[in-house]
């Protein structure tokens, strides 16, 4: 059945794309389908029938692919560099993820946890799902893996993160519409393989590499329709703002700081308008990009209104309550902090700006013609980079409390997430400058040496974890070793659980919400033998106790009442009924 249902699935996505690949460029047509889909399914959420929208999505993408064979339409639209690189890439992680179990903190406190409840339940998160973390982060990218779920049968998490990886690579995809020649293709091929493992974990659910890749994808849409010379020919601007519209809504449905990058490309278009008219189509456009997460905020406040004033919301009422526990000398430090992070040697920021300086003079010819894409992405990389400096700034000022803001500014994953976005750009713009003007053998081997130092440099600073590309081990995980107890000793779910760790155990939080989330419950406590002397009505209330740890102070605190043997990990079967 599977098989079947895996089969009509692909054969809906030949019929979008093959739709698609006849008005665009075939280079942006999976970033435009996937965040397309990404907000109808948010539509169909909200009105309680995410079932039925999944459904009627796959079978639309059926009717496509019908009448596209019944016209006897082409599909050769399909077949480029890119979707061939793309494809290599999905079979490879397919290879890559397939067993692949959630082992990251965010999966566990969030990511994971609403995903699980739309796939489990059809619906969108409410007030009683008390595992949930962050009530007002909007759903995009697990509402993308609901669907791929529903339709293909596979409920598994190494599918959802197979999923989210098929998105994330499709997003890249654009960046091969700047290329002419096969080395500029393979030139761009290894700066995606390397970019894809700076700011992207395709074992987790952590959407970073996500609004990274979502970003780029809508910024290079941007690029092509303005700065050459066949997009200029084939794009109408009516069609390129409409189809900029899913690409912008969808960025702001996968991460709060997706307002941002979704900025970037809406205010390019505003200052890239000849006329009036123009200039009232992109305001239009930032209009309707706004409508999928404006319902979505609209169903926090419905459904839990104290999501907006949760962790990291941003609403005026949790901005007012972090801003007042900040003194003068607190925004000074996190400014200094920041800072000394931005312009430290091993940030790779500094390295790109030095890098950008050598390209704008290696390809300064370029710099004079309005048209030029390289005089494009310096001045979106610089400008954009200040901005998102500022934001970040203020997001440490009003979406923080103190003591979380103190930690983690100048944090290198929220800086990361630009920098990749920035790499992305310049990645695109080289091209141009191997392509400018021809001139003399020198000047053509100073050009490569130019391209051949930028993959050095972002291979060196940029591509950080190479065993990306390595097939994750499950052995060894805390995850792995509860699963054996719980197995072992047929722990049920969703009952009261007493976890003993030693003193000296630092993942104690991380224990908690791992725990939670595999026996799906919100009664998990995790206690020290200390914690566990002063508390002890916690044995008696708890279903099951699990010794972690196991040491002389366990065992003395431990022993008498339950007769533990000596092991690494645990578990008491009905502590209740042995009381």
């Amino acid at each position: 059945m599977i098989v079947l249902r895996t089969v009509l699935f692909l054969a809906s996505l030949l019929g979008y794309l093959g739709w698609l690949s006849r008005r665009m460029l075939p280079e942006f047509v999976p970033a435009v389908l996937f965040s397309s889909i990404g907000c109808l399914m948010l539509l169909a959420a909200l009105c309680g029938a995410s079932g039925a929208g999944a459904v009627a999505v796959c079978l639309t993408g059926l009717l496509l692919l019908g009448f596209a064979l019944r016209k006897r339409e082409s599909f050769r639209g399909l077949l480029c560099f890119s979707n061939g690189f793309l494809l290599v890439l999905c079979l490879y992680f397919l290879w890559n993820l397939y067993g692949i179990r959630l082992t990251g903190y965010d999966d566990f406190s969030h990511w994971g946890v609403i995903t699980r409840i739309l796939i489990t339940q059809d619906r969108l998160p409410d007030s009683g799902d008390v595992l949930l973390s962050f009530q007002s982060y909007p759903p995009g990218m697990a509402l993308l893996i609901y669907w791929a779920v529903k339709i293909v049968g596979i409920n598994e998490e190494w599918f959802w993160l197979y999923t989210q990886a098929v998105l994330t690579m499709s997003m890249y995809m654009g960046l091969f519409a700047f290329t002419q020649t096969r080395r500029e293709r393979w030139f761009m091929c290894v700066c995606i393989l390397i970019l894809l493992c700076s700011n992207t974990f395709f074992i987790n659910l952590l959407v970073d590499g996500v609004v990274t890749a979502a970003a780029l994808g809508s910024m290079c849409f941007c690029l092509w329709y303005t700065h050459t010379s066949e997009g200029n020919r084939v794009g109408d601007r009516k069609a390129v703002l409409f189809w900029l519209i899913p690409q912008m809504a969808f960025l702001l449905l996968v991460k709060n700081s997706g307002v941002f990058f979704a900025l970037i490309p809406a205010l390019y278009l505003l200052f890239k308008s000849e006329n009036t008219e123009d200039r009232r189509r992109g305001i239009v456009l930032m209009l309707l990009s706004l409508m999928p997460v404006l319902l979505w905020r609209w169903h926090v406040r419905s459904v839990f209104p104290e999501g907006m004033l949760s962790k990291h919301a941003l609403s005026w009422g949790y901005l007012s309550n972090t801003i007042t526990d900040k003194t003068v000398q607190g925004m000074k430090y996190i400014l200094a902090k920041l800072l000394n992070r931005l312009f430290s040697p091993k940030t790779e920021l500094v390295w790109l700006l030095a890098f950008s300086g050598l390209a704008a003079y290696s390809g300064r010819s370029l710099l004079r013609r309005r048209d030029s894409l390289l005089r494009a992405v310096l001045s979106v990389d610089l400008l954009a980079g200040l901005f998102y400096v500022f934001f970040l700034y203020l997001m440490y000022l009003f979406a923080m409390p103190w003591y979380e803001a103190s930690l983690l500014a100048g944090f290198e994953r929220y800086l990361r997430t630009f920098t990749a976005y920035a790499c992305g750009l310049m990645s695109l713009a080289l091209p141009e400058i191997w392509r400018d003007g021809g001139g003399s053998a020198q000047r053509l081997h100073l050009r490569s040496a130019l391209m051949a130092g930028w993959v050095l440099l972002i291979a060196l600073s940029m591509g950080r974890r190479y065993d990306f590309y390595l097939k994750w081990p499950m052995d060894g995980e805390p995850r792995t070793a509860l699963e054996a107890v719980i197995a072992e000793h047929s722990v049920l779910p969703g009952k009261n659980y007493l976890i003993v760790i030693g003193d000296e155990n630092e993942d104690r939080e991380y224990l908690q919400y791992m725990a939670r989330y595999v026996l799906n419950s919100e009664q998990v406590t995790v206690l020290t033998p200390e914690e566990l002397h002063e508390k002890t009505d916690c044995e008696g209330e708890a279903d099951y106790v699990i010794a972690w740890d196991w040491n002389d102070e366990i065992r003395k605190q431990l022993s008498p009442e339950f007769g533990l043997q000596p092991d690494r990990v645990i578990a008491l079967e009905k502590v209740t009924e042995q009381l």
